[in-house]
């Protein structure tokens, strides 16, 4: 049976926007070559049409019988290949082009099942099927969960497309019009859930924490299984037992971030050399996320997923510390600094990634980090967000992030619930942290209560729906705090100069512990 004009046309508009997604994925997800890429882009495009026609008893499958469809998946495939450095700075691209492929397929799924003889339900079926099908086999082919079998709004427009369909059909009404409509009506209900966070209703997640780690007896015979709700004290010593000769390069790095400060949205140096770093160590590398933002990915085998967070921007403060590696930063004329600690921040992130990165065999999961431009003015999160980041990681089971502040160097402090201005810590995974501090750090580890700045962490955490738990470490000198001094110089202030010793070693510790809680 031959298929009608729209609905051929249709079906190949969804195979280059599909074969263009699979592509896109393949170039900045998991970093294919041209085989990879083309396997990919060919395999979400034709993925879905294949399981329809097979379903349906229209063998052999339309791709197999015109290499029209071929020679489409096969073109937008390439065409992200060859223009990738363009497009990969776009993350958002694959979300569009995903979106616009589930709009496609669900009409023209929808609409050849009806045409060989199927009934209403079975049709919205196999178009929804058609729609998700190549996206599932993408998602399955470089290790992610599905979005179909996950809380995201992935397969509900691509029902709602199928529907309308169907009733366009039954009504006596079905033709280009009403197919580019119900194709819009699926994009567009697919673009405001990315937009929005819509999520369908998931199960309840135990005690507000992941899925339980997941034992390896064969990858590490010295490891006991443990509880995600364990404090593994030893195991975390373990992994930072190399601090001193990994991180030989870490106080340098600091310094140079220190002198080289940039304004919110404009972190390009920075972001390069966090990228660069991260590549070294292993990690899939995502930039320009959100304009300067740069995510880092280690997967380890199975088990939760953890994302750890650090600001890069800094201020348009004129610093007055007198240090030796003091800035001396202009931005149209304006001086810069970072007064508010953020190079500490980008410093320990980056000490605590390449840590776990030398300690695989003693964790399970993946390691999400990520460095988050323009927090200064609030927008740095969404923008990351809004930009694809939720297309571009696996879904983390918690997100954990900290913040240097006028407390004595060498101590960590947590708070449950509300803690800044704009940002607060879901109870549960907080005492987890606290209690895996403690046994760190012992007396070191402390409450943080609440303090007058303003954060917007919590943005990442609202777009997946997950815990997630932020803490201060302290970076002043401990002698400004003898005898009540009131010379203690807070976060934005152009004196604010974190003591470079014990404050990053402090606070890499941090992070690993915390991460550790998890993985």
């Amino acid at each position: 049976m031959s298929q009608p004009p729209l609905l051929l046309a249709l079906d190949l508009t969804g195979t280059f926007a599909f074969g263009l997604n699979g592509a896109l994925t393949a170039v900045r997800v998991v970093r294919l070559d041209l085989v990879g890429v083309l396997t990919l882009g060919m395999m979400t495009a034709l993925g879905g049409g294949i399981l329809r026609d097979i379903l349906i008893g229209s063998l052999p499958p339309a791709t197999f019988s015109d290499a029209l469809y071929l020679g489409v998946a096969a073109g937008g495939a390439l065409v992200a290949f060859f223009i990738s450095v363009e497009l990969e700075r776009f993350a958002k691209l694959i979300t569009i082009f995903d979106a616009i492929g589930l709009g496609v397929f669900c009409v023209t799924g929808a609409s050849k099942a009806l045409a060989y003889g199927l009934g209403g339900v079975q049709a919205v079926l196999l178009g929804a099927l058609t729609a998700v099908g190549g996206g599932t086999l993408r998602d399955m082919a470089i290790k992610r969960v599905p979005s179909v079998l996950t809380s995201d709004f992935y397969a509900v427009p691509a029902l709602v497309g199928a529907t309308l369909t169907v009733l366009t059909v039954h009504l006596g009404i079905y033709g280009i019009a009403s197919a580019l409509v119900a194709a819009a009506v699926c994009f567009t209900i697919r673009m405001l859930g990315v937009r929005y966070s819509l999520r369908v209703p998931s199960t309840p997640r135990r005690d507000g924490a992941g899925r339980p780690a997941v034992a390896h007896p064969g990858r590490d015979s010295g490891r006991t299984p443990r509880s995600e709700t364990s404090t593994d004290t030893p195991r975390a010593a373990a992994v930072l037992a190399v601090f001193d000769s990994a991180l030989a390069w870490q106080e340098d790095f600091y310094r140079d971030l220190h002198a080289h400060p940039e304004l919110s949205h404009q972190e390009t140096r920075t972001a390069s050399l966090v990228a660069e770093r991260l590549r070294g160590s292993g990690y899939q590398v995502h930039e320009e996320v959100g304009g300067t933002g740069v995510v880092g990915v280690l997967a380890n085998g199975d088990g939760p997923t953890v994302l750890l967070r650090a600001d890069m921007d800094a201020l348009p403060v004129q610093e007055d510390t007198g240090l030796p590696y003091a800035s001396t930063a202009t931005a149209d004329g304006e001086p810069v600094m970072h007064a508010c600690g953020h190079d500490v921040h980008v410093a320990c992130l980056l000490g605590a990634a390449q840590l776990m990165a030398s300690a695989t065999g003693r964790w399970n999961g993946t390691l999400v980090v990520l460095f988050q431009p323009a927090e200064e003015v609030a927008d740095g999160a969404r923008g990351m967000v809004d930009d694809g980041l939720r297309a571009l990681i696996p879904r983390p089971d918690v997100a954990l992030a900290q913040h240097v502040l006028p407390m004595p160097a060498g101590t960590v402090a947590t708070n449950a619930g509300p803690t800044l201005a704009a940002a607060d810590s879901d109870a549960s995974s907080t005492g987890k942290v606290a209690e895996a501090f403690a046994g760190f750090f012992g007396d070191r580890a402390g409450p943080l209560g609440r303090w007058a700045a303003s954060e917007d962490f919590s943005d990442l955490a609202t777009a997946f729906d997950i815990p997630y738990t932020y803490w201060g470490i302290g970076g002043l000198d401990p002698d400004l705090f003898d005898g009540g001094s009131q010379d203690v110089p807070a976060n934005h202030s152009p004196t604010f100069a974190p003591a470079i010793q014990p404050t990053l070693t402090t606070g890499t510790q941090a992070l690993v512990v915390a991460a550790l809680v998890w993985l």
